[in-house]
């Protein structure tokens, strides 16, 4: 999402989200269902009750279109593969 750098990328296993844990992941999960997306100082933030959890600076739009695209496919986790620095976000059920 987002042009002309993206702000937020999601994939899909078949037509849904990926389901479980896979081997080396550090993960964060989240309730869909107490997200929302807050205007935090001058960045737009989706958070879980108070703790944010993806920024998009000043871009609401984008903001609002990832947290719809979150609830749709029910993720529930944001996570990480690493071997010394970040090489791999990706969202989860």
């Amino acid at each position: 999402m987002g042009d002309p750098r993206p702000s937020f990328h999601y994939m899909l296993a078949g037509n849904g989200a990926p389901i479980g844990p896979f081997s080396g992941e550090d993960c964060l999960s989240f309730n869909p269902d107490t997200m929302g997306v807050r205007q935090i100082k001058d960045n737009w933030k989706i958070i879980d009750g108070d703790s944010p959890l993806f920024d998009f600076v000043t871009n609401k739009t984008d903001a609002d279109q990832a947290m719809a695209i979150i609830k749709k496919y029910g993720f529930t986790h944001s996570c990480m593969m690493a071997r010394g620095r970040v090489d791999f976000l990706y969202l989860r059920k």
